[in-house]
């Protein structure tokens, strides 16, 4: 029992000397968004509804899947006391809206968030798609108890030609209060970036995160497709130097998906991911 809080005590400081670690309420969950620097604004899969929720209405073409759910499991700088994951579904409702809906958990006995999503998508024309996200989140802190907070997100997404497209969210606009007797409040953020069709094998990324309680963040990304079942994703990102790595195996309507990311003083973060469409 010592052994194990000793343990937790350890893992718990170590977070701490991360910049804002505790308070990143929008960090993306799903694997390929992790796997190319952490960007999300361009990710269509069953996770959107957290992190671009325009993409949940996404309706490419007749081989598009209508219908997507995941799930996906983190473990956090390879310590057994800080693990994330959740589970997710995005859905194609008709030709013009989406629907998305993800259950996330994140830290440890003493120290945990869950967060539940609700996200809705309209497609404006064949270029331009909006939506919505609705967050509901149940902090606990040994010190302090449960806290249950709520806050929102909002997305666009727009296909400026076959090769470009551009992506922005805006999470937590009305700077959601923590706590009623202090003034910390959930971070805001906005996240712009392009996305280039290089050719058909090769897709480059670029975000960046603009923080108005907490360090801003420039993110690069790639993926390259060696052949149709198989998908390779690189990034990095300025916050806290991390460098990413992932791959997409593809067997008709199920994807497996793995990611690691490196830091260079608490090590390597391996994620993966499992996701199904129709």
């Amino acid at each position: 029992m010592k052994k194990f809080r000793f343990t937790l005590w350890v893992a718990i400081a170590l977070v701490a000397t991360i910049p804002a670690y505790s308070q990143n309420y929008d960090a993306p969950l799903s694997v390929t968004a992790l796997a190319i620097g952490g960007q999300q604004l361009f990710i269509s899969d069953a996770f959107s509804a957290s992190g671009n929720p325009a993409r949940c209405a996404i309706y490419d073409d007749k081989s598009a899947p209508k219908f997507r759910f995941g799930i996906m499991v983190r473990n956090q700088f390879l310590m057994n006391t800080l693990k994330n994951g959740g589970a997710g579904v995005s859905v194609c409702i008709n030709k013009t809206d989406g629907i998305g809906f993800n259950l996330q958990y994140e830290g440890t006995s003493n120290l945990k968030r869950n967060t539940f999503v609700m996200a809705y998508a309209k497609r404006i024309n064949n270029r331009v798609f909006l939506g919505v996200s609705l967050y509901y989140l149940n902090l606990f802190e040994q010190t302090i108890g449960n806290k249950n907070l709520i806050t929102g997100k909002a997305g666009l997404y727009f296909q400026s030609s076959k090769k470009v497209a551009f992506g922005l969210s805006i999470f937590n606009p009305f700077a959601t209060k923590l706590t009623l007797l202090t003034s910390e409040r959930i971070p805001t953020n906005m996240i712009s970036g392009l996305s280039y069709e290089v050719s058909k094998q090769l897709k480059c990324y670029i975000s960046y995160r603009l923080g108005l309680h907490e360090a801003n963040n420039l993110m690069l990304g790639m993926s390259y497709s060696s052949q149709p079942m198989l998908l390779w994703y690189m990034g990095c990102s300025t916050f806290n130097d991390l460098l990413n790595f992932g791959v997409r195996i593809k067997l008709k309507s199920m994807e497996l998906q793995l990611s690691m990311s490196y830091q260079q003083r608490l090590g390597i973060s391996p994620a993966v991911g499992f996701d199904w469409g129709r």
